[in-house]
């Protein structure tokens, strides 16, 4: 007879990203997951050829997690650049392992998602700005760059998290871009 299933693959999944989310990914394996499950490993295995499988099943939550940061961040903000800036801020805040699950540590290469988020913003810039999509490339990759030292400083507690200085030094690194590439505008080499 066949073992019994008792543990489905979501609720195994949401203990892999409570664990990511407490204590970093490199406390996530077998045990670990085992006790945040209140199980032996053997019920995983019965889910999970390998924790590879979990893991991909965790980063969905993480990346939905992040996901509605920024939704909940371009709904609050009176425009993309500091909706999505901020919210990217306030995520390294809040949620520091996740943050830096998502973008500390080498992944290879950029997401599909990912590159999809910044595709639409570069368009949007383009658009709105009167730039060439290179240009407007340039513009998104200077701001997140800036925004990301900053998510960085607070994440690992080097500094505090004030939103309303993060927004001013937004806003003031928004206004430097936008002159810097306004005389540009359609020639970026």
């Amino acid at each position: 007879m066949p073992a019994k299933i008792v543990f489905d693959k979501e609720k195994v999944a949401a203990a892999a990203y409570r664990i990511i989310e407490r204590d970093g990914l490199a406390a996530l394996n077998a045990r670990s997951l085992a006790k945040e499950s209140g199980c032996s490993t053997q019920p995983i295995y019965l889910r999970y050829s390998d924790m590879s499988e979990v893991k991909a099943d965790a980063d969905k939550i993480v990346r939905k997690v992040y996901g509605d940061y920024l939704q909940n961040g371009l709904k609050s903000k009176p425009s993309l650049y500091a909706g999505y800036l901020t919210a990217y801020v306030k995520f390294a805040a809040e949620k520091p392992n996740l943050f830096a699950y998502l973008f500390m540590r080498p992944t290879g290469e950029e997401k599909e998602e990912d590159k999809a988020l910044r595709k639409g913003i570069t368009e949007a810039i383009a658009r709105l700005g009167g730039y060439s999509l290179k240009v407007a490339d340039r513009f998104f990759f200077a701001s997140w760059l800036f925004a990301h030292g900053i998510a960085c400083q607070i994440s690992t507690g080097y500094i505090k998290w004030d939103e309303k200085t993060v927004e001013k030094m937004l806003d003031e690194n928004f206004c430097a871009l936008k002159k810097y590439y306004g005389d540009i505008k359609n020639d970026c080499d």
